[in-house]
């Protein structure tokens, strides 16, 4: 009866605070939304299979974080809420036609840097498909990480994240005859996004080829563009493939990572690892809490990208924003806590009421910039924080580099189309 109690606050706390979010905005899709839907659709399923499938039982007090985070996250909504209510509306917001004008004036130079950007690590492809003493083949995890995770080849990898996210953001369906743009345009923005695409696959991150597509879809969805529920459909359908692929290919490259090396056996195994990747984060946070909380507060991994700019500024060692507290759930070794789990284990109770706020004040500032704003840059960097929101039932992000400098470089384009291209002009502007 208590773990009913639990599940039914957390079910309350969600819908209600959605519901509360639509009335504030005038919308459904706000970083809260994002936050906590997913987070429940995951959770349930955990709770469903936990104790079966060789899973370990679902403790069910792991649920309180988020029952206590969720509504402090909240707090910020209602913050940017009242400070909306005091600004006068913005009389030059772009969005609709206006928005669109605006991807125009600027789209060619995109094109040029994707291009640019594939053909540099398509070199380094090459430089290292002829390195004769490369002991890792390409589709491995270990070949991954020397093509394009350190380094001018990691920050290259992040770039071309933010522009396939800025692609799959504004191209067209190229069978359809209603495009907003012109059919070369569109064609150039497809080359663009599957030359990226492929350099995504090589690269083996499978977060960071799944979340820049999902963070495009998002931002199809929030800013009004061409969007229908099968897409989602297909996306998760899209994200289920390039997990089970991803191991296929290192299968067939002849780096089997499982014991069973028939391919029946591989797909079988791979199924049982998805299960384990979709309930890690609260099955990790289940186990820990059970144990009384393994980890020693610490702030650093939580916000490792910040700590370490300090560390390189004053000759320090960086540190890692892993943990290296792994739990076993039945299936595989976990070390991700949720969202709210991982602020709880490595900042107490404290940490978890203020930090939630804080991150509640950040993710509704990027939100409110796009709602009295508009353009393209506060879209992009919105359906970005989206995303990341969405991977709560998983883990905080905040600790990885990757997670902070995809909007960097969103917002450097955005600079970039100040200096270097034409702005849109006040008539395109009033289009809307």
């Amino acid at each position: 009866m208590h773990g009913f109690w639990l599940v039914f606050m957390i079910v309350f706390e969600v819908v209600g605070g959605c519901w509360l979010d639509r009335k504030l905005w005038g919308g459904l899709y706000t970083p809260y939304f994002f936050l906590s839907v997913p987070y429940l659709a995951v959770v349930l399923f955990t709770i469903l299979v936990a104790g079966r499938f060789g899973l370990v039982p679902f403790y069910y007090p792991s649920l309180l974080p988020w029952i206590a985070g969720l509504p402090l996250f909240l707090l910020a909504s209602l913050a940017f809420y009242l400070i909306s209510r005091k600004l006068k509306p913005y009389p030059g917001r772009l969005q609709g036609k206006a928005l669109f004008a605006e991807v125009q004036s600027t789209l060619r130079w995109k094109v040029w840097i994707a291009c640019l950007i594939f053909v540099i690590l398509a070199a380094r492809l090459v430089v290292l498909l002829c390195d004769e003493d490369l002991r890792c083949p390409v589709g491995t995890e270990c070949f991954g990480a020397m093509f394009a995770s350190y380094g001018l080849w990691g920050h290259l990898s992040v770039i071309a994240m933010a522009l396939m996210l800025f692609c799959v953001v504004f191209f067209e369906n190229p069978l359809k005859d209603t495009q907003w743009m012109q059919s070369d345009q569109n064609r150039w923005l497809w080359i663009s996004f599957l030359l990226l695409l492929l350099l995504a696959l090589v690269h083996q991150v499978k977060s960071w080829i799944i979340l820049p597509i999902a963070a495009g879809l998002i931002g199809r969805l929030v800013s009004g563009r061409k969007f229908r529920w099968r897409y989602l459909i297909w996306a998760l359908i899209g994200g289920t493939a390039v997990f089970f692929l991803s191991y296929i290919v290192i299968y067939l490259a002849g780096d089997s990572m499982f014991s069973d090396t028939t391919f029946g056996g591989q797909v079988g195994e791979i199924f049982g690892l998805f299960v384990h990747y979709v309930t890690s984060g609260t099955l990790g946070l289940s186990l820990d809490m059970q144990q009384g909380v393994l980890e020693t507060p610490d702030p650093h991994y939580v916000l490792a990208p910040f700590y370490n700019i300090w560390h390189i500024l004053s000759g320090q060692e960086v540190v890692t924003g892993y943990s290296q507290d792994f739990l076993h759930t039945g299936l595989n070794y976990t070390n991700v806590r949720t969202f709210f789990g991982t602020i709880f284990v490595y900042m107490g109770r404290e940490g978890l009421a203020w930090l939630s706020f804080l991150f509640g004040l950040v993710c509704y500032g990027m939100f409110w910039l796009w709602k009295r704003y508009g353009g393209v840059v506060p879209l992009c960097i919105y359906a970005w924080v989206a995303v990341i929101l969405c991977m709560g039932w998983f883990n905080l992000y905040t600790q990885l580099l990757t997670t902070w400098e995809v909007p960097f470089w969103i917002l450097v384009s955005g600079l970039a189309d100040r200096f270097l291209v034409k702005r849109v002009s006040t008539f395109s502007r009033s289009m809307n």
